[in-house]
């Protein structure tokens, strides 16, 4: 099964606040996205499992378990997933 990406308008009173929603309904077939700089704010709110951004060319990764705000990001960032294994019986 792949992954599908979904776009949705939020219902008011959100709708004067929040112009689009969009949300991965699957499993990703990948771990790593990189995004291009957005003349918007992104509101990340993770539903899953633990995730990192890195900005541009920088090593360090910051973990997030919860979501983020990234503000008009002005170079591309990394989104990467992170998946623990689980410990066998």
């Amino acid at each position: 099964m792949g992954v599908e990406y979904v776009s949705r308008v939020p219902p008011p009173p959100l709708d004067t606040l929040i112009d689009d929603l969009h949300f991965l309904e699957g499993v990703p077939p990948y771990t790593r996205l990189t995004l291009p700089p957005a003349p918007s704010t992104l509101l990340i709110v993770n539903l899953g499992a633990p995730f990192r951004v890195r900005a541009g060319t920088d090593i360090a990764s910051a973990e997030y378990a919860d979501g983020c705000v990234v503000t008009m990001p002005t170079r591309a960032w990394e989104f990467g997933l992170i998946s623990y294994k689980k410990d066998s019986p």
